[in-house]
């Protein structure tokens, strides 16, 4: 059975991928999503989060002689601020004032890492969830952002509290806050604090706003992490960050030099699936390593495998291009939907995170779940072992040993090898059958369709259908079915104008009224409501 050209590559691909060597480390006490893990001295502590239901936590754990061990806080802070201050204390923030993720709260305190102890500290200027905050040397920390709340810029200074200093020109939801020079801060992001995309506006905490045209067409992935700048700079005041193109989704590092916004200049693009042919969502932080002059970013698949990014951006300090190296875990997990931390050297470790929702074709947070889970990632050589062969050396290889064999398996039977053929020419009926399934039995209503479905209807492989519609169409397969069901939903809401839109959205086959507003706005310019209105007969 002659196997296709597309799976063939893909499993090459696989093999010659380097593996992440993988350490279970003893688990958390409480399972935590969304907890913030920050390094205190040499103690590895997780700070508040949520656990199982989505019921907020007011505790933190710390990591010490090969154990976890609990204290409790003041306050619950999930979706609140952390940021370590320059005493090595660690401030905190804010958060949501109930479980599920609702509201906003005031309370602000600090934990002293030698004392293992929170100390109150009073409140907020307005009660927050979803901020950022930066330290400045001094202890002064600035703190922005806000969910479903009004927001503005405050600061907290030690022994006066928290108080208001300007207005903001875009209200932000998980900003980013960095410093720009010795006195300059710059606040920015890509959602507002109701989620709507923004432009590229970029307040500064001294000065009028200005206008960076690359957050027009790139958006940049929130900090859900320890706000602080120190985890993503490269030199004073330039950062490596991740940003996603609004046009195809592909994710890419972004260099900020004081106010300047620019690509990081690669020798190719970062993936947007993995060799299996699974939809990668890259996670929000870019950790950078600067002695050894690295930067690391995770991403999931589908099947909750974990994959990390090296990028080698050495070079770009001459002005030449970035290199990467992409890592996977040997083990096909699901390991919890997490953010990660770097030690050093490549060492990442994940604490915690949540199961995965079952109707997304992309990794998205199960809340309700949550992990004790904790795990060190390593890059690179085991210590004291020599390097595997280079990836390039073990694909050529391989190559060569599946030619072989498909070789011997020719002539053994007195078939000629037929020549390669890409995706697309090898069954010129596929994309017919293809669209039977959305068009006439409308697969594409089905929530959590996914690849597999395809493929499994089709009598043929993930891969390969993939491989397929990415060819044919030059969309991803979610991008594809996405498009099916912003139609459906056109029809829907011309044929029946007294229908909520929520339920046009998900008789469509959208998994959520976000996913619904946010796609359909991306493929027609309007909102469903607007589209419905201008539409009307």
């Amino acid at each position: 059975m002659r196997l296709p050209v597309a799976y063939l590559l893909a499993v090459i691909a696989a093999v010659g991928l380097p593996l992440l060597r993988t350490e279970r480390l003893p688990d958390l006490n409480s399972p935590r999503g969304g907890g913030i893990p920050v390094l205190c001295g040499d103690e590895l502590t997780v700070f508040c989060g949520h656990t199982d239901g989505f019921v907020r936590l007011g505790s933190a754990e710390y990591f010490k002689d090969g154990r976890w061990n609990s204290v409790p806080s003041v306050y619950p802070h999930d979706n609140g601020f952390i940021v370590s201050l320059p005493d090595g204390k660690v401030l905190l923030g804010g958060g949501s004032s109930d479980n599920f993720g609702i509201g906003q709260d005031w309370g602000v305190e600090e934990y002293d890492p030698a004392t293992h102890r929170f100390r109150a500290l009073g409140i907020l200027d307005r009660k927050r969830s979803g901020c950022s905050a930066l330290a400045f040397d001094d202890g002064r920390v600035v703190v922005s952002g806000n969910w479903y709340a009004p927001d503005a810029i405050e600061i907290y200074e030690p022994g006066k509290g928290c108080s208001f200093v300007k207005d903001v020109s875009r209200e932000r939801y998980s900003p980013c806050i960095l410093r720009s020079g010795p006195d300059g801060i710059l606040i920015f992001g890509g959602r507002s604090n109701y989620g709507v995309r923004l432009d590229g506006t970029v307040d500064r905490l001294r000065g009028d706003p200005f206008h960076a045209a690359l957050l027009d067409e790139w958006e940049m992935l929130p900090f859900i992490d320890e706000s602080s700048g120190d985890i993503c700079r490269i030199a004073d005041f330039t950062y490596l960050l991740l940003a996603r193109r609004d046009a195809d989704g592909q994710v890419a590092p972004v260099r900020l030099a004081g106010e300047d916004f620019g690509l990081l200049d690669m020798e190719k693009p970062l993936p947007r699936v993995s060799p299996e042919g699974d939809t990668l969502r890259w996670n929000a932080g870019i950790r950078v390593d600067r002695p050894s002059r690295k930067a690391f970013a995770t991403a999931f698949d589908e099947n909750g495998r974990l994959y990390v990014v090296q990028i080698d951006y050495d070079s770009t300090l001459d002005g030449g291009k970035a290199r990467y190296e992409l890592w996977r875990t040997g083990t096909d997990g699901p390991f919890p939907l997490v953010d990660h931390w770097l030690l050093q050297g490549g060492e990442i470790v994940t604490v915690g995170g949540t199961g995965y929702a079952d109707d997304k074709d992309i990794p998205a947070a199960n809340n309700f779940e949550t992990s004790r889970q904790v795990h060190l990632f390593r890059t690179g050589p085991a210590p004291g072992k020599r390097s595997a062969l280079p990836g390039i050396v073990a694909i050529v290889l391989i190559t060569g040993l599946v030619a072989g064999a498909l070789a011997v398996s020719h002539s053994r039977r007195g078939v000629p090898e037929p020549a390669q053929e890409s995706p697309a020419s090898e069954k010129p009926d596929l994309m017919d059958r293809i669209s039977c399934l959305m068009e006439q039995e409308q697969l594409f209503r089905k929530k959590d369709l996914k690849v597999a479905d395809i493929a499994q209807a089709l009598g043929t492989n993930t891969t390969y259908v993939y491989a397929f519609i990415k060819t044919r169409t030059g969309q991803t397969f979610t991008e594809f079915v996405n498009r099916y069901r912003v139609h459906h939903a056109q029809e829907l809401l011309k044929k029946n104008p007294t229908d909520r839109i929520t339920d046009i959205g998900e008789d469509a086959g959208f998994s959520s009224e976000a996913s619904f507003f946010r796609n359909f706005k991306a493929y027609t310019g309007l909102t469903p409501m607007e589209w419905r209105k201008k539409n009307q007969s």
